[in-house]
């Protein structure tokens, strides 16, 4: 598959991610530091499972998708449990709550699209219906891992959610910025109104997985909310 400049350039910042990630897995290594070891092959492993999707599954994710989730797992895991960032600075808690609404309201955006393709369940959705599903989506699994935090707060000395209901009540807003901002771009998206990334890689999903998209006969921008 052919790439441009900007995949190019896209997938040499993966792969100095990943390199950085190698050494830090090292050096932990060496220095006996077996939970960061771990999480740094956690990492790793994280980074490289769209590769294994697409390999195994024929399931495409385009580079710029891709990339978002490795520089997601790198700030979350590795800069934030490894490196503490979470401790050093007060914010970096906060902007991860809102890359990972954006990140799963562009999961459910895409589900919708494939939930359409199936003629059994062809939704025919409004353009409004189906981004307030990738919206919902996002919020609900939001809404999902602060009681998955919870859980470990009880039985771990995690302290995930600072023993605040304010810390939790400030991530599911953050999280719900992310997805409302993706539902934006989404709604506008259906109305053939691309912004440049975000139109570029739903395009780039939908052209590369056609098995996915039976309904998808030639036009480079999907049919729902038609």
């Amino acid at each position: 598959m052919a790439m441009d400049r900007a995949d190019k350039v896209q997938l040499v910042i993966f792969n100095l991610l990943n390199a950085s990630i190698v050494v830090a897995f090292v050096v932990s290594t060496v220095r006996l530091q077996w939970f960061n070891s771990f999480l740094t092959l956690m990492v790793l492993f994280l980074n490289y499972t769209p590769a294994f999707l697409k390999r195994n599954f024929r399931i495409f994710l385009p580079i710029e998708l891709e990339l978002f989730i490795a520089v997601f797992v790198y700030a979350s895991v590795f800069l934030g449990s490894v490196l503490e960032y979470y401790h050093t600075f007060w914010w970096w808690d906060i902007m991860l709550h809102t890359a990972s609404g954006v990140l799963l309201g562009i999961v459910g955006f895409l589900l919708i699209y494939i939930m359409n393709s199936v003629q059994r369940v062809r939704l025919s959705a409004s353009p409004i219906l189906s981004v307030f599903f990738a919206f919902a989506f996002s919020v609900a699994l939001g809404a999902i891992w602060e009681i998955f935090e919870f859980v470990l707060d009880q039985f771990t000395n995690l302290k995930m959610q600072d023993n605040s209901l304010q810390d939790t009540m400030w991530d599911m807003i953050v999280n719900a910025i992310g997805a409302l901002f993706v539902a934006v771009l989404g709604y506008f998206y259906l109305k053939k109104v691309h912004f440049p990334v975000f139109g570029r890689f739903i395009t780039k999903f939908l052209d590369h997985n056609p098995r996915l998209f039976r309904w998808r006969k030639g036009p480079k921008t999907g049919e729902l909310g038609k």
